[in-house]
């Protein structure tokens, strides 16, 4: 691939993972889609927010509505190219669609005299804007992180959805489900329908209580299309089961579709809640291959250690290519572990994967000294 104006733009737009941190402010960002002429006005959108399958979640309302128009998806983060964020009727973004709608953000940026945005910040305002570009119809949005301050909520949404909320960013949302759930509900809007999963007593108190105050509408979770999504539940051509799940409700939900001793190769990253979804793992039958996922933040094999099993077998092997030799039945713990998999099992074509390999240097290249 040689369009490097597309990797220059991307270069720009990525910034360390923990550099600006959540929340912050949205002052600047708005101040932004200000100066873009406030592209998420101009065009109708439901947000998703949540802790489990908020993805996939997307993908079926996309599915849903498609034929009404030109439906646009709006996901993070993507498993091989960063275009997969931007997606209308099905398709990612043209590179050079998105070289041009860089542009566009950055001189609106350098206009207002900020560029101190987050990789997802620079991200929902292209996304924004390619989407008013494109006249879309109706826009599915996935939100990055919380809800109430989360970049995607900026847009005057007229439905959500909120999927199984857990414990997960506790550093940036607070150490309990009641905090992490004021995050989420904050997306809710007033006089608006919103579609809630089945969720702790807890949970759904905080989510009732501000419906309550917004004058917005709960509803039941309902049935969506069953949809394909890439490394969510997706099986590869030699029957192994992909899975990005790296929570311990993710690791159930894949464990309903496995086979009783099950080989399961399992890589995660550091600042997971290792331990418990570990435990849900640890049935007797299953042969657990520990492996290090890939990437800065992956755990290495070795500290597995740490984790004691007492059903499950185990082994360690290290290297994640030797790791997906071992004919394994699924392999679990991570989207970079997903992506990873779906490459080496023929899921990606030759082109794509060198992309992958691009966009994944360029991110690691950010992150390298912190």
């Amino acid at each position: 691939m040689s369009a490097h104006p597309y990797f220059d733009a991307l270069n720009q737009i990525i910034q360390p993972i923990h550099a600006i941190m959540y929340p912050r402010p949205l002052d600047g960002l708005c101040a932004l889609l200000a100066a873009l002429n406030n592209p998420q006005t101009r065009f109708p959108s439901t947000v998703v927010t949540g802790s489990v399958g908020k993805t996939t979640v997307c993908h079926a309302l996309a599915a849903e509505k498609a034929g009404q128009g030109r439906i646009a998806l709006y996901t993070s983060p993507h498993l091989h190219s960063f275009r997969e964020r931007f997606v209308i009727d099905g398709a990612p973004i043209a590179i050079d669609a998105f070289v041009e709608m860089w542009a566009r953000v950055r001189c609106a940026a350098e206009r207002i005299g900020r560029t101190d945005f987050s990789t997802f910040e620079w991200a929902t305002a292209l996304a924004f804007a390619y989407f008013a570009e494109m006249r879309v119809d109706h826009a599915v949005l996935e939100i990055g992180l919380g809800g109430r301050f989360d970049a995607v909520n900026l847009a005057p949404h007229s439905a959500a959805y909120i999927t199984p909320i857990e414990l997960e960013h506790a550093a940036m949302l607070g150490g309990t489900l009641e905090t992490i759930a004021w995050h989420k509900a904050g997306v809710i809007r007033r006089g608006e329908i919103v579609h809630v999963a089945p969720q702790p007593a807890e949970v759904m108190a905080v989510i009732e209580r501000e419906a309550e105050i917004q004058g917005a509408t709960l509803q039941p979770w309902r049935d969506l299309p069953a949809v394909s999504v890439p490394g969510r539940l997706e099986r590869a051509p030699n029957g192994t089961q992909i899975d990005g799940a790296h929570t311990p409700n993710g690791f159930r939900h894949l464990l309903a579709h496995l086979p009783d001793g099950a080989r399961i190769v399992v890589g995660m990253l550091r600042d997971k809640r290792i331990a418990e979804s570990l435990a849900v793992l640890d049935r007797a039958g299953f042969h657990l291959i520990l492996t290090t996922a890939p990437g800065s933040r992956g755990l290495p094999a070795t500290d597995f250690a740490a984790y004691p099993f007492r059903a499950a077998s185990t082994e360690v092997i290290p290297a994640l290519d030797a790791a997906l030799d071992a004919h394994p039945d699924a392999v679990i713990g991570s989207l970079r572990m997903a992506a990873a998999t779906r490459e080496r099992f023929g899921l990606v074509s030759p082109d794509m994967i060198a992309e992958a390999e691009r966009t994944r240097a360029l991110f690691e290249a950010k992150n390298a000294a912190l």
